[in-house]
């Protein structure tokens, strides 16, 4: 065919191939979202005109060869629609056979019409049509022909769902091949295509609340425990109480942030070496804390700022607060003798609970005063320095260890709980994961996955902290979506964090109070027990062997010692009185420097005296030794002090020098 023939709004062909992507053309007139009219090539229109139903070219060519027809479908001449599929397979599907012509079918310019066969398109809410092609449920017997094939209408369209034709339990849908039964929201369908069922949505998993939930038929409802109230969004449970902070460290700070005040506060700060372990106690306003390479625990009362601490406890490096009695636990590190041990400082106390293994040490440790239970995760480095790790519950006295995770490859670096759903999370580093398994160590299951370093792990309001690199806090749900939202807390990497609420040290009895043990009283699983200095279990009054109940420090191998810290009024005024003075010395320099250069100004005012003496001994000699002669007005005389004189005989050349008496200095002001 002739070049000139291409692209002239004319079938020439027969099968369109001459006018098949002419509008692709771009002329230089026209830009690259343009294409130009045929008729006029100076005419440029946006792409959005072709087939719109106006002409806009001079000749209405953006109008032709326009299809009716959708995606994957053609357009016969007769103008009826037929799936591209169809095309040249050897069956007249059009009626004119304009879908299997000679010249089309010979060029393969079908073949680029039609979709991969490969190419599965999901149909689980639709109809799958005969052809292939998946529509809406809603298109089904409706006396429109919405699949190519017409497979939609006909067959048992009109006798289905009818009364004596209607086998589902909850609606029925009209479909060609008879009833289709489909159940309302909430239910499922069984395996019998009939009959649905209520779906349970509180034994899913994500939950779909965040504390309890309460199913219903068809619906569920969510509810909070006791210390929380319901959000508006029907799901997610707020604590009671004030607003939540969060406490860290950065060296030898403690700080805290308060994220809905948007605060920052600086809460402790002294000259030592950096904060290795951190713990709360809500209800007292005390920080527990342990001090790198320091054979002691400390706290600090952020009311009162009194600071005590507890000395030569061996190694202390995790620090776990137990709110129900006051007593501290904590990991004693020392290579001779690691031990979980505990401290009381209203007792003055401290005694051994737990022996460790010398060559395993406590990456993790936790206390739950509610349940009475504590956990602790053992770490070993023993083949090709590849860690493992058993994770135990015990009870606070030292009693009834349990088992709950073992891993031969693993770290745990975080280690947190649920109290009211008894659930235990654990994050391992190792594998980059967040574990949750029940306080019985069944139903293990990753929350999160993929996640880099997570330490530091923390539960508050049915969502889990941890801090990662660079900084930051992460904060993830644990139920819906589980959404998981990143915060910076610091510019670089920062020590430990704990979170501080009411709601995470619900009130509990004191089980060692009025208790009659004579050494140190722990919560126990029933009550409370006594404990010896050497960690022995005696009977409530039944004595220790070798100890006298005395508040002396003498015959103890650890010391108890106070320090009052400056309150931040003390600190205020101090710093008020230290500015004060500051101003007032600066003033009153300021002020003499005023002054001076005044004074300086006035005594001097329109002088510039300044005079320069130069001593020479040859000055005011002749080389005769005779005086020299008077010059009358208007003579001028200059002596060389070379002349009639030998260099032999010269003298020491000449000094300058600057007369200080005769010298006086001009301030302009």
């Amino acid at each position: 065919m002739d070049k000139t023939l291409l692209c002239d709004g004319s079938n020439d062909c027969g099968d369109n191939s001459d006018e098949i992507a002419c509008f692709v053309a771009i002329s230089n007139n026209c830009i690259l979202s343009e294409f130009s009219c045929h008729s006029n090539s100076s005419i440029c229109l946006p792409y959005s005109a072709q087939c719109n139903g106006s002409s806009d070219c001079p000749e209405g060519e953006d109008e032709k060869n326009c299809s009716n027809c959708g995606p994957e479908s053609f357009e016969c001449d007769n103008k009826k629609c037929i799936s591209t599929l169809w095309l040249c397979d050897g069956s007249d599907d059009c009626g004119d056979h304009s879908d299997e012509n000679y010249t089309m079918c010979k060029s393969g310019v079908h073949k680029d019409l039609q979709p991969s066969r490969f190419n599965h398109v999901p149909c689980d809410d639709g109809f799958r049509c005969n052809s292939g092609a998946c529509i809406s449920l809603d298109l089904l017997c409706n006396d429109k022909h919405d699949c190519f094939d017409e497979s939609d209408e006909g067959g048992l369209c009109s006798k289905s769902c009818d009364t004596m034709n209607n086998p589902c339990s909850q609606d029925c849908l009209k479909t060609p091949a008879g009833p289709m039964c489909k159940c309302r929201d909430g239910y499922k369908l069984m395996g019998d295509g009939h009959t649905c069922k209520d779906i349970d949505e509180c034994e899913q998993d994500p939950p779909v609340c965040s504390q309890i939930c309460a199913n219903l038929e068809g619906n569920h409802i969510c509810d909070c425990y006791e210390g929380f109230n319901l959000r508006a969004d029907k799901k997610s449970c707020k604590s009671t109480g004030s607003s939540m902070f969060l406490l860290y460290t950065i060296d030898n700070q403690i700080r805290e942030i308060t994220p809905t005040a948007n605060s920052l506060k600086i809460l402790y700060s002294e000259e030592m070496p950096k904060i290795t372990s951190l713990d709360v106690s809500m209800k007292d306003h005390t920080i527990y804390f342990t001090i790198e390479n320091s054979a002691t625990i400390q706290r600090i009362n952020t009311k009162t700022k009194k600071r005590q601490y507890i000395e030569h406890i061996g190694s202390p490096k995790k620090i776990a607060y137990d709110w129900s009695t006051g007593h501290v636990y904590y990991y004693n590190a020392r290579s001779d003798a690691k031990s979980i041990s505990v401290c009381s400082f209203d007792d003055m106390l401290c005694t051994e609970l737990i022996d460790i293994d010398m060559h395993r040490h406590v990456s993790e440790l936790v206390v739950d005063s509610v349940n009475r239970v504590m956990f602790y995760s053992l770490t070993s480095w023993w083949v090709f320095n590849s860690p493992s790790y058993v994770l135990y519950k015990v009870n606070l006295d030292g009693t009834n260890t349990v088992e709950v995770v073992k891993s031969t490859t693993g770290y745990i670096t975080g280690l947190t709980y649920d109290i009211n759903k008894k659930y235990l999370y654990y994050a391992d580093q190792h594998q980059g994961q967040i574990f949750r398994t029940t306080y019985d160590g069944k139903q293990r299951t990753a929350v999160f996955s993929n996640l880099t370093r997570p330490t530091g792990l923390r539960f508050f309001e049915n969502s889990l902290y941890f801090s990662t690199s660079n900084g930051d806090v992460t904060k993830c749900q644990l139920y819906g979506q589980q959404i998981c939202d990143t915060f910076k807390v610091h510019a670089y990497n920062y020590g430990t964090f704990t979170i501080a609420q009411e709601g995470l040290q619900p009130e509990v009895e004191n089980p060692c109070q009025n208790n009659t043990c004579q050494y140190l009283c722990i919560a126990s699983s029933s009550h409370y027990k006594c404990l010896c200095d050497e960690g022995k279990v005696v009977g409530a009054n039944e004595k220790c062997p070798n100890i006298q109940r005395s508040s002396s420090n003498e015959d103890r191998p650890f010391e108890f010692h106070s320090v009052d810290l400056p309150s931040n009024e003390e600190d205020s005024q101090r710093g008020s009185a230290t500015l004060t003075a500051v101003l007032l010395v600066s003033l009153g320099i300021i002020l003499a420097g005023i002054a001076l250069i005044v004074y300086a100004k006035r005594k001097h005012s329109g002088q510039f005296n300044i005079s320069m003496r130069f001593y020479n001994p040859t000055y005011n000699r002749n080389a005769d030794g005779m005086e020299k002669p008077i010059l009358t007005p208007g003579q001028h005389e200059y002596t060389n002090p070379m002349r009639n004189t030998r260099p032999k005989e010269l003298e020491p050349a000449g000094e300058f020098s600057i007369d200080n008496q005769n010298v006086a200095y001009l301030v302009d002001m």
